[in-house]
């Protein structure tokens, strides 16, 4: 497909906590001071925060559309200037013919979400936007562990079995990660209860038991 991009895009990507969407909506805010109007849009995989974009920076949360399909962006961000996508990680493929698209129509977009999974590696279509982007923003948080202002990687979080959790409640609750891990799902949404952020050398892998069946 021949792209001739009239607008910019702009990603802003990092690991849990780093302020990717007090930084997203910092640049709406400076959108809105210019006189151009925007939609927010986010996939319909994170429903964790409804509707919403939230910040704990950020006193009230902001309304967003979800997107499920193809044309849903451009229904979204009819009439609009600048379209932001919160949570990019989670959107599919598809969707990125369309932001190009959206882009050669004259309209700039702002992405953010998390580069890399809680397994260190790339997670979803953010390679592809980062590659694509007229302006990459890489933020970094505090490292939960050694406290420095250098964590680019989100560590999981997984409480191990106490001794009064039935062996099939564990299982229950530690099955999204297991089918993260193996493939079976892209989304395994959680928050800064779940998640943190580390720094490379203090990031780990969950050391999950194996099944009871292996």
């Amino acid at each position: 497909m021949n792209s001739i991009r009239k607008a910019p895009l702009t990603v802003i990507a990092g690991p849990m906590g780093a302020g990717k969407s007090l930084k997203l909506i910092w640049m709406l805010s400076q959108q809105q001071v210019r006189g151009r109007t925007y939609a927010i849009v986010k996939p319909k995989d994170d429903s964790r925060d409804g509707a919403f974009i939230k910040s704990r920076m950020f006193k009230d949360p902001i309304e967003a559309i979800f997107v499920e399909e193809r044309g849903d962006m451009g229904r979204a961000v009819k009439g609009c200037q600048v379209l932001a996508i919160d949570e990019a990680q989670f959107l599919d493929r598809i969707f990125l013919d369309e932001i190009v698209e959206l882009l050669d129509a004259g309209i700039a977009v702002i992405a953010c979400g998390l580069d890399t999974d809680f397994m260190g590696k790339s997670f979803g279509i953010m390679p592809y936007l980062l590659a694509m982007a007229d302006e990459p923003i890489r933020l970094k948080a505090v490292c939960a562990y050694c406290r420095q202002d250098n964590a680019t990687r989100t560590q999981l979080i997984i409480e191990s079995r106490g001794n009064h959790e039935p062996q099939r409640a564990y299982e229950e609750r530690i099955k999204p990660v297991r089918d993260f891990i193996e493939g079976r799902t892209r989304a395994l949404v959680g928050n800064l209860g779940m998640y943190e952020a580390r720094c490379h050398h203090h990031h780990s892998l969950p050391d999950l038991p194996l099944r009871p069946s292996d």
